[in-house]
């Protein structure tokens, strides 16, 4: 029939009128090739269905399904079933009611119960005569040709489709496209469920679709009931990375998020976390706290390779999630792994405190050493570039001194403890996930645990895609309205997290109010940080007052210390945050003292804005470096520093405020936050808690051209500089003058000695280490770990590392340049606490 339609040049009239002029031919021609047909037939039959691209989606506003449909045939059935998926996406619905598919009656025909139309001709209701001289049909025969074929490939490997139907979850429906992609695989059941999987390509790639005509139902990989893979977030992770501009990643991310929230809403929550690489709200201090060294352990025995090949595969790729990727293809199983869901992932990572302080994880350091001693004449890179592998806490341990050695990566990434039943239990987890990973699950599910994902999605990306999800998934959205109440709720949920940033708040309060939701649906809560607020650079006076033209400004110092936000919650208890939201209380359990003692009676609640400064208070209350503030032990989530064992004593320097008994000040300016300050404290106590020293520039004196104005805040640069401070904070007092959390506005400026044309210093460093490249630095060193040489004490003392501004030349010499052995070593004390 292909002939004759080829031979007409696709001409179906044709090729028909060529077919009854010769159908007597034909017909003999199909009787002496009985049996070679029906073999084709049976082949034919049990060969899977390719995947198919839809031409349409599912409409939004009249919920009509247009879809491109492509037959597939179920070994032994007289009956066509269409389906508009293709197999690696047929597998989820194999269960689905037969209302969903139309069924064709093969005995039925429009050319009458005699006439045999060309179809029917070539087709398997073929007149033959058997052997013993009975009439049949060709049908019966390909039944028995075709049940004979689907067993000849089910038998090799049965145990094998066993166990394939019992990992994806199927029933017998699937068994002969299981055998048939089992014998492409030739047994091997990982590259079987890879072949299955990889069948999704057009489905995975409707995550390209806008979000307009994306149909989070029909274009999900699961469905409604049950709980939402994970690998759904990793489909969606592998087309993210690829993209490089934000607006079509948002809209990826919307895809995805439509999905889970018209199916699994349940699985949102740790959906949003996952994207974040989070596994909880910042001030819970629940880092994970996963070395490299246990991954690279569990990915050894995971997939039955060695250290030397996964050190060698990242010194190329530069990422240990490409890296388990490649040596995904060695895994072998001995028992069905469950198949990963978003929920399950989730779980584990936040089980069984993986989550005290974070650790390096940086998975090799290369140190340079030479044997002379440095000439300030001469170039550093040139002298000393004897190449080291110390190991990891060789180059981390705060104020300790080493004898750098040669080590390579099975010593630099070894666990201190493997041994130690936290670290057997870590491993034994992480190799359970590695062992349930599919497709490029392996891959993210690595860099997680690593805590790097690389795909460019944080907090303001990921949380407008979840409201664009939610606008555009809702019923109540007029078309006319929709690109408002994108804008609305993008801004508002983001808003919403500067001032809360809780997911475990935030998100379900998101989904229940929809597109109604807004920033003052939830309000700051003392215990929870809020983001501070940040300010610009400038480089001097001049810029300030060009800026603050006719604006009142204040001055303050900007103390060379830990910014902290300090809560007092209605229990009357004293909580410390860091800028970055993490709780530093157990920390500085001194400052809960100060501010007790300092804090007037019939305060309730409060949030301050402050810097801890250390201070030496037997020298004339002078202040200290923040490398002295470093030096004071950290204490831990569950137990505080002893304060008579405190080596350090801290000043708390207060510069804004908040949240004062419970009412909420952002929106106040500044002039008028200042004065509820007041009304909290008193004036102070020196050493202990004062205010941050200031001074007011009113609107008349803003002016650039006032020479007055621009030597009085020129003297104050100059004595914050004396007095050991960073330089100055300029802010603006009534204009614009609210405060906005994690916003770097022109509200408030800086003004450092590093900023400032003339008055910063050079440095001659010279490089000691560096760290492997990763990303786009894979191949080469970066960071370098730079130092300075002490001829008294003959260390060197690292000050430093150094990673951006240098071109791909540079990266290439110096990789060059400190990669061959060309100077003899010779041990050398480094002090390092870099």
């Amino acid at each position: 029939m292909l002939d004759l339609l080829g031979n007409s040049r696709g001409n179906v009239v044709e090729a028909v009128t060529n077919f009854y002029e010769h159908e007597t031919e034909f017909h003999k021609q199909a009787l002496a090739s009985t049996s070679v047909s029906c073999t084709f037939q049976a082949r034919a039959e049990n060969k899977p269905a390719l995947p198919f691209e839809s031409q349409s989606v599912k409409s939004m506003h009249n919920n009509e399904d247009v879809s491109c449909s492509q037959s597939y045939t179920l070994s032994g059935s007289g009956k066509s079933k269409k389906s508009g998926i293709s197999p690696g996406k047929r597998k989820r619905n194999l269960d689905s009611k037969a209302t969903k598919r139309k069924q064709t009656n093969p005995s039925q025909s429009s050319g009458g119960s005699k006439q045999y139309t060309i179809t029917r001709f070539f087709g398997k209701q073929m007149p033959v005569v058997s052997e013993d001289g009975k009439v049949g049909t060709a049908f019966n025969q390909c039944i028995d040709d075709q049940s004979r074929f689907a067993n000849d490939a089910t038998e090799p490997y049965k145990e094998e489709v066993d166990q394939f139907i019992q990992i994806v979850n199927a029933g017998e429906q699937l068994r002969s496209y299981a055998a048939t992609i089992l014998e492409k695989a030739k047994g091997d059941i990982n590259m079987a469920l890879d072949i299955y999987y990889s069948d999704y390509t057009d489905s995975g790639n409707y995550l390209l679709l806008p979000p307009e005509r994306y149909s989070p139902i029909e274009h999900a990989c699961w469905r409604k009931g049950q709980p939402a893979p994970y690998i759904h977030i990793a489909r969606t992770f592998d087309l993210v990375e690829d993209e490089k501009g934000k607006l079509k990643a948002t809209s990826m991310l919307c895809n995805m998020f439509r999905s889970l929230l018209a199916l699994s809403p349940e699985d949102v929550l740790p959906a949003v976390y996952l994207c974040t690489n989070k596994i909880a709200p910042d001030h819970e201090n629940m880092e994970l706290n996963i070395g490299a060294s246990i991954v690279v352990a569990a990915l050894e025995e995971a997939c039955g390779t060695n250290r030397s090949k996964i050190s060698n595969l990242y010194n190329s790729l530069g990422d240990l999630g490409d890296v388990a990727q490649l040596c995904r293809q060695t895994q072998s199983l001995l028992a069905p792994p469950p198949v990963l869901t978003i929920q399950g992932v989730y779980s584990v990572l936040r089980k069984d405190k993986w989550t005290t302080d974070i650790r390096d994880i940086n998975l090799t350091i290369v140190q340079f050493v030479g044997t002379q001693r440095p000439n300030t004449e001469s170039s550093p890179a040139k002298n000393y570039h004897q190449k080291q592998q110390p190991t990891a806490a060789q180059t981390t341990t705060t104020a300790a001194t080493h004898t750098t050695q040669v080590t390579n990566l099975d010593t630099a990434t070894t666990d201190p403890d493997p041994g130690s039943g936290s670290t057997i239990r870590k491993k034994s987890l992480i190799m359970n996930l590695m062992r349930s990973c599919r497709e490029k699950e392996m891959k993210f599910i690595v860099r997680t645990l690593v805590r790097n994902l690389r795909i460019g999605a944080m907090m303001r990306t990921v949380l407008p895609a979840l409201a664009q999800a939610i606008v555009i998934n809702s019923a109540d959205t007029v078309a006319e309205c929709l690109k408002d109440h994108l804008q609305r709720l993008s801004g508002a949920v983001v808003e919403a997290y500067n001032v809360l940033p809780n997911l475990d708040l935030l998100i379900p309060s998101l989904m229940e109010k929809g597109i109604e939701f807004s920033s003052s649906t939830l309000s700051m809560v003392p215990g929870i940080p809020i983001k501070p607020m940040l300010a610009k650079i400038t480089n001097g006076a001049s810029q300030v007052l060009k800026l603050f033209n006719n604006k009142a400004f204040t001055c303050e110092y900007k103390y060379d210390g830990q910014r902290a936000q300090i809560h007092r919650l209605p229990d009357g208890s004293i909580r410390v945050f860091s800028r970055n939201g993490d709780e530093t209380t157990s920390r500085f359990p001194d400052i809960i003292n100060i501010i007790k003692e300092s804090c007037f009676h019939g305060v309730v609640t409060f949030i301050l804005d402050a810097e801890v400064v250390a201070i030496d208070r037997k020298n004339g209350l002078k202040l200290m470096s923040f490398q002295e503030l470093s030096s004071r032990e950290r204490g831990s989530k569950d137990s505080l520093i002893a304060v008579d064992k405190i080596k350090v004593d801290i000043c708390l320097f207060i510069f804004d405020i908040m949240l004062a008994n419970g009412e909420k000040l952002l929106d106040l300016p500044l002039r008028q936050r200042r004065k509820y300050l007041k009304n909290l404290f008193d004036d102070g106590k020196p050493g202990y808690l004062e205010y941050a020293r200031e001074m007011t520039v009113e609107a008349e004196d803003a002016d650039a051209n006032n020479e007055a104005t621009l030597n009085k805040m020129n003297n104050f640069l100059d004595d914050a500089f004396r007095s050991s401070c960073e330089g100055l904070m300029v802010k603006s007092l009534d204009v614009n003058a609210g405060y906005t959390p994690s916003k770097r506005s022109d509200a408030w400026l800086k003004v450092k000695k590093d900023y400032v044309e003339g008055l910063s210093d050079s440095l001659d460093l010279v490089p000691i280490g560096a760290w492997h490249g990763n990303g786009r630095k894979a191949g080469w060193y970066s960071p370098f770990l730079m130092a300075c040489y002490n001829p008294d004490t003959e260390e060197f003392q690292s000050v430093c590392r150094v990673m951006s501004g240098f071109s791909d030349v540079f990266y290439t010499e110096m990789k060059e340049l400190f990669s061959g052995d060309k100077i003899p070593f010779q041990k050398t004390t480094i002090l390092s606490n870099c």
